[in-house]
């Protein structure tokens, strides 16, 4: 016999967990298989925006009350961006240097409290160490094997990252022209660069619209990294480990920072599937969410928010499914529409500014002009935070690039 769930979740990120726990306590029956032991190995920032923070609230306010209780958190005011020539300009996100905006707190800590959160709940079951080969419609459930066990599900939700099992259910390829390379690794005594605890962002023209970043964690511990669009890897034919290296030990300014810092020669490495990179979301019986969707933020390469919001709606959506014993694929479309209702507008404006800043010209105009104009700096400032300004701000460089 195999072990039977109503519901099964494959990755215990953010967007499997955000799924999980926000179906339990509705009376099914749920299984959450994680590849390794824990989760939180995922190359990332770990920056924890305010919008992370909303999803957490909505799925449960123990979720939001325990990460901001976290004591590995650090606080966060704004954005520190430099542009190709090395010119920055500092973004605080509230009254300059007065007020936090967010705060960046490592994954392996962040996805922990989602685990055990999880792994508290009742009628959550989590198998750890056990990774899904595949996932075969039968009858009226999927059967997922696992090495020599398997199991069945009535529903399926894939959380399993870039390359989830589940792609081949769905019969559409992703875009790959969508598609970045993340790497990063952690460092200590870097030099700061200046005034404030900012996030740091370097546009080098060597990988705009890629950037390199620095991200300070708590106990003089930061965050490095560097992502660049997958085409431009290929093009260019960049090796991905011997550029951030370099840049890193020989970059002119940005080696001076890391003179007393111990960089490890491997760090880690991932492919980050940008927003619309996957054209569905669904099937008969099955779901997709975070970074399986291909949810990452196309301007600021944040992804957490996102995963939280696809595994909060893929939760909702089951619901109603079952509520309506409706599991085929057309009913599981509504599921695709509510993701692209609440990312797609998004998705497509801050793509058209990632495409602009792969001009090392414009990139330099917008740091220069909001290092002398108020007006312009408060403009871009708003247009990290919300979409309609961002439209405003698409339209102003449109006029001044004339």
């Amino acid at each position: 016999m195999k072990p039977h769930y109503d519901i099964t979740v494959i990755g215990a990120g953010p967007a499997g967990l955000a799924c999980a726990i926000s179906l339990s306590g509705k009376g099914y029956k749920i299984a959450v298989f994680e590849r390794d032991h824990h989760p939180g190995a995922k190359v990332c920032g770990d920056a924890i925006s305010p919008d992370a923070l909303g999803q957490l609230k909505k799925i449960h306010p123990g979720l939001y009350d325990a990460v901001l209780d976290s004591a590995g958190k650090h606080p966060c005011e704004g954005l520190r961006l430099f542009s190709p020539s090395g010119k920055n300009l500092d973004l605080y996100f509230g009254d300059e240097g007065k007020s936090t905006f967010g705060f960046t707190l490592p994954r392996s800590i962040f996805d922990n409290i989602l685990f055990r959160f999880a792994d508290s709940c009742p009628d959550i079951e989590i198998f750890s160490n056990t990774s899904i080969q595949r996932c075969v419609p039968v009858n009226n459930n999927i059967i997922l094997e696992s090495g020599d066990m398997s199991f069945s599900a009535a529903f399926v939700v894939g959380a399993d990252g870039a390359n989830s099992i589940l792609h081949p259910l769905l019969k559409s390829k992703r875009n790959n022209s969508l598609v970045s390379m993340g790497i990063r690794t952690y460092a200590e005594n870097v030099s700061v660069s200046g005034p404030g605890n900012l996030i740091e962002l370097h546009y080098l023209k060597e990988i705009v619209p890629g950037y390199f970043w620095i991200f300070p964690l708590n106990n003089n511990r930061f965050n490095v990294g560097m992502g660049i669009p997958a085409q431009l890897i290929i093009k260019r034919r960049i090796n991905l480990n011997k550029l951030f290296l370099s840049i890193i030990r020989d970059h002119p300014v940005i080696s001076q920072r890391f003179s007393q810092a111990g960089i490890p020669d491997n760090p880690g490495s991932s492919i980050i599937p940008m927003g619309r990179s996957v054209k569905k979301f669904s099937g008969e019986r099955f779901l997709i969410a975070g970074d399986a969707a291909g949810l990452v933020d196309p301007l600021s390469g944040e992804g957490i928010g996102n995963a939280l919001r696809s595994g909060r709606l893929a939760a909702r959506h089951i619901q109603e499914a079952f509520e309506m014993k409706r599991y085929d694929a057309d009913f599981n479309m509504r599921y695709d529409e509510n993701i692209k209702k609440a990312l797609f507008t998004e998705f497509r404006i801050n793509r058209f500014i990632s495409h602009l800043s792969g001009s090392p010209w414009f990139v330099e105009q917008v740091i220069r002009m909001g290092r002398i104009n108020p007006w312009f700096r408060g403009l871009l400032k708003k247009s990290l935070m919300s979409p309609s300004s961002r439209r405003v701000f698409i339209t102003q460089n449109a006029k001044n690039s004339k």
